[in-house]
């Protein structure tokens, strides 16, 4: 994969991730299904199915208002994320040897 759109991949959903984040703790439903979709588009075109799973419920949350409970699929976006982002990460770092 392009070290170019790796990198760009992840310092977009890095911003994506906290836009969310803050979106779920403020119960904002219509930042909640924009941040959640255009992430989930994204993670699922760089091939990660989970995060984009656990995003998708998330999604659908915020386009249709019902907001509780949101935990579990956010603890679980994030943890996706996390993994996904540390793999992509550690993938740059060996192209770079």
């Amino acid at each position: 994969m392009c070290r170019r759109l790796i990198t760009v991949y992840l310092n977009s959903s890095m911003d994506t991730m906290a836009v969310l984040c803050n979106a779920v703790a403020q119960s904002n439903a219509t930042a909640i299904f924009q941040a959640a979709h255009g992430l989930k588009s994204s993670s699922a075109m760089f091939g990660d199915r989970r995060l984009a799973d656990s995003l998708k419920q998330l999604e659908a949350a915020g386009q249709s208002g019902m907001l509780e409970p949101l935990e579990a699929p956010m603890a679980s976006a994030e943890l996706e994320y996390d993994l996904f982002s540390r793999a992509l990460q550690d993938r740059l770092s060996e192209s770079a040897a």
